[in-house]
């Protein structure tokens, strides 16, 4: 954390945790608004005996999750895949390859910027007092 080539990779990654985030939002207040109308739709049978009463909880207990299955999985995965296939372009990885390489060179003026200022370090060292 903190270096160049970490700065460079994790704002590309953060693309994808926005894009992840956009799509968890909308797909939990898709199911906030269709889950009313999905239990009626489940309770649909009308008068449940006593003795049948448990059991239909049960299927639509199992059908419920279904649903949640459906919207928070397999929906949302679908729309997760779509979404980071437009993050992940060659234009992308092109731009985070380019700020690697700028990366590099600015490690190596780093370096070669300090091995100058060592050699400068010993020149002075070595060079007579000046009156």
């Amino acid at each position: 954390p903190g270096s160049c080539e970490y700065e460079a990779i994790d704002a590309h990654e953060y693309k994808h945790y926005q894009v992840n985030r956009y799509v968890l939002e909308q797909a939990a207040e898709r199911l906030r608004r269709d889950l009313p109308s999905i239990i009626r739709d489940l309770e649909m049978e009308g008068y449940v005996g006593r003795s049948k009463f448990k059991e239909r909880v049960d299927v639509i207990k199992v059908a419920l999750q279904d649903v949640v299955q459906i919207y928070l999985r397999d929906q949302i995965r679908k729309e997760m895949d779509e979404l980071n296939k437009q993050v992940d372009t060659p234009a992308e990885y092109e731009r985070v390859s380019k700020l690697m390489q700028i990366c590099k060179i600015k490690e190596n003026m780093k370096k070669s910027g300090a091995v100058r200022a060592q050699r400068q370090k010993g020149l002075d060292q070595k060079a007579p007092a000046q009156k």
